[in-house]
């Protein structure tokens, strides 16, 4: 029986291929690995002569193997599994073709036969349409032009109906087939290769210790976008980002975090940039390095319609907080405070959430900054910072929607207040866990 089913394959080896339409398996892969070997051809053979092996995960067990079959796991063997066969064949056979200027498509059609389509201005090729099988050796079908007139023919009739249907429907998506059969276009066009960078001429630079170990996290302006490395045992870090302008902070564990905020650093994807982050060490006795503000850096809240609070606070780099209460408050005139470097350091963590620099001028519904008109009897908060050598002022007019940038500029200024301390001469609407309500004073003794 062994020399026998031998003998077949041979035999079978030599026979033209399949008439059946792509199958959806792997007809003669018995054990799933998307590949069929001649063991598993021999398989399917005794099965077919009265054996009881089996062929386990495909339909062939359910019902007889039947020369189409054998024929299809043959063709398989020599030509791969559909959907993991090599079509660059016949994408190189359409990419060299001449007589194709009007048109020049192929269509796979269920990762089993493939359909050329080829149209042009040469007077005798105008057209040709072709079907293959598994190479471009292979045609089943095929209809062109030519010196001698119009010629068609078919390797195998039984594609003749199948062969005419395609050509009828050849500008059609689907080339007419419908939902039965899956059809795709090869593009024969190559992505372009990816450019290689080169180094950007970034200068002498500073050499120094290098930093092993060090964290280093970039995020996109506009916050789409975050990458994250490790510096090398050289201190030498590589990361790859979009074209675009990135904050980046660079932080470790026996160092003070460096941060490139309010600045960025700009990828303009043509070359490799280098970016140099310098991070000092800590020491026991040596407390993080954290920007504090200049003096001075000021909340300032303007008069409304109603019973608002007026009145300005400001601190220093000391610490030192000046209140000058002018309406509706409960503690009129001069008044002063201080805070600690940690609250410091939290009215600068409270400016950077909210990106301040990055912020809007101005926030008022006639000024195109994107707020709709809500109501104009409120009140004006001034907020200005000096950090670092620069300085801005951020105005938020009260009354203007839409609501998210209000709450975010609200949530934001409470904030500020809170770490000033301002409770102690406005004490309004105050609560035990939550930030003053100083923009609703109504009924204020002070206002009387």
């Amino acid at each position: 029986m062994r020399a026998l089913s031998v003998g077949l394959l041979a035999v079978l080896l030599s026979l033209p291929h399949s008439r059946a339409a792509a199958q959806p398996l792997c007809t003669g892969d018995c054990n799933g690995n998307r590949a069929v070997t001649v063991n598993e051809v021999l398989t399917l053979l005794n099965m077919a002569l009265g054996s009881t092996a089996t062929c386990a995960v495909n339909a062939e067990e359910s019902g007889d193997v039947t020369i189409d079959k054998i024929l299809t796991a043959v063709n398989n063997a020599l030509y791969g599994c559909p959907n993991s066969r090599d079509w660059s064949a016949f994408v190189a056979q359409a990419k060299d073709a001449q007589c194709a200027e009007s048109r020049n498509d192929l269509y796979v059609i269920d990762e089993a036969l493939v359909f050329w389509v080829k149209e042009g201005n040469c007077p005798d090729a105008s057209y040709g349409y072709v079907l293959y099988s598994y190479t471009p050796d292979d045609v089943v079908c095929a209809q062109y032009d030519s010196i001698a007139g119009p010629n068609e023919f078919c390797n195998d009739s039984s594609y003749r109906q199948f062969f005419d249907a395609i050509v009828e429907g050849r500008d059609l998506q689907d080339l007419g087939l419908g939902s039965d059969y899956a059809v795709r276009r090869p593009s024969l066009t190559p992505p372009p290769p990816t450019p290689t960078p080169t180094p950007c001429d970034s200068g002498p630079g500073i050499q120094g210790g290098v930093v092993a170990g060090a964290i280093i996290a970039c995020q996109s302006e506009d916050g789409s976008v975050t990458g994250t490395t490790t510096s090398s045992d050289t201190g030498v870090y590589r990361l790859s980002l979009p074209v675009g302008r990135y904050r980046c902070q660079v932080s470790h564990p026996g160092y003070g975090t460096y941060s490139t905020d309010p600045g960025f650093v700009v990828v303009t994807g043509s070359c490799f940039s280098t970016a140099n982050f310098f991070l000092f060490p800590l020491t026991p006795t040596t407390p993080t390095p954290m920007p504090t503000p200049v003096s001075p850096s000021t909340l300032e809240r303007s008069i409304c319609l109603g019973s608002c609070p007026a009145y300005t606070v400001s601190v220093d780099a000391s610490g030192l907080v000046q209140y000058d209460g002018t309406r509706c408050v409960a503690v009129y005139g001069h008044q002063e405070s201080s805070l600690s470097q940690q609250r410091l350091g939290d009215l600068v963590a409270a400016f950077q959430d909210v990106d301040f620099f990055a912020l809007q001028d101005v926030y008022r519904s006639d000024d195109g900054s994107g707020c709709a008109p809500g109501f104009f009897d409120g009140t004006v908060v001034a907020i200005t910072l000096r950090m670092s050598g620069m300085a801005k002022t951020v105005k938020d007019w009260h009354g203007c929607n839409p609501q998210e940038v209000a709450t975010k500029l609200d949530v934001f200024e409470r904030r500020v207040d809170e770490i000033l301390g301002t409770a102690q001469w406005v004490p309004c609407g105050t609560g035990a866990q939550e930030y003053p309500d100083y923009s609703r004073c109504h009924g204020n003794p002070g206002c009387q």
